[in-house]
């Protein structure tokens, strides 16, 4: 998929992890000296702490988004009717 997308913007795609070699000591150690892992779990910490902050914001701003598309609606419709 690296390359497929690398073609389309004319970049080379480095791989993001490094490889897991040798012996299972090694791999775990490889892995948690990766980078890559490093922001991974630094992202799950930030969704950890602050996903259900968005959800909660999430549930009370869409109904009110809902409610005000339908009050626009009701004075764009008595705005367009002939008195």
């Amino acid at each position: 998929m690296r390359h497929i997308v690398g073609s389309w913007i004319d970049r080379t795609i480095l791989v993001a992890y490094l490889p897991l070699t040798g012996t299972v000591r090694d791999r775990v150690g490889a892995a948690v000296r990766d980078p890559a892992a490093s922001a991974d779990l630094r992202w799950l910490d930030v969704q950890y702490l602050y996903g259900p902050v968005v959800d909660g914001l999430r549930a009370v701003v869409l109904p009110l988004v809902g409610r005000l598309a339908g009050l626009d609606a009701k004075c764009s419709e008595s705005l367009s009717s002939p008195r």
